[in-house]
């Protein structure tokens, strides 16, 4: 059975300029292949997924380093107004929407949406609004709607 196998591969010949044209073709498929990838790695590095959890990281690395006393906050300006937003979790709806709930000096539960485009907020260290209860660290909250995903 080998013997045979290896006689019907004997009577096989491709020319040399064939076997280069398809190693060629095989190259390019490749790097068609190698670019879709990259593609996709991009599109999903720009989801608003992808860039609330980068930005999670950054503010819990930013609450991890308070005291107890203190909390994470945000300060953003606009239109020559400061606004500060004691920040307890982060939400996205992809593909570019990240959502900042908190609450508001004055005691007033805000949440901010923004397009992944304009982002832009200053991480401030605020006094805790509740300091005689136990501080909880930053992130996930349960109770979201599920229309939304939170981090």
């Amino acid at each position: 059975m080998a013997n045979q196998l290896a006689d019907a591969l004997a009577g096989l010949r491709f020319p040399r300029a064939a076997l280069l044209e398809m190693s060629e073709e095989m190259k390019a498929k490749q790097e068609n292949v190698h670019s879709i990838n990259h593609l996709a790695e991009i599109s999903r590095a720009s989801t608003a997924r992808e860039f609330c959890a980068r930005i999670h990281t950054q503010m819990k690395k930013f609450d991890e380093a308070l005291d107890q006393a203190h909390e994470i906050g945000m300060m953003l300006v606009t239109f020559g107004e400061a606004i500060i937003i004691h920040v307890a979790r982060l939400g996205y709806h992809n593909p570019s929407l990240i959502f900042f709930h908190g609450v508001t000096e004055d005691g007033n539960e805000v949440q901010l949406v923004q397009h992944v485009s304009q982002i832009s907020f200053v991480l401030v260290k605020l006094p805790r609004l509740h300091p005689d209860e136990p501080k909880r660290p930053f992130g996930f909250e349960q109770g979201v709607p599920r229309s939304e995903a939170t981090i």
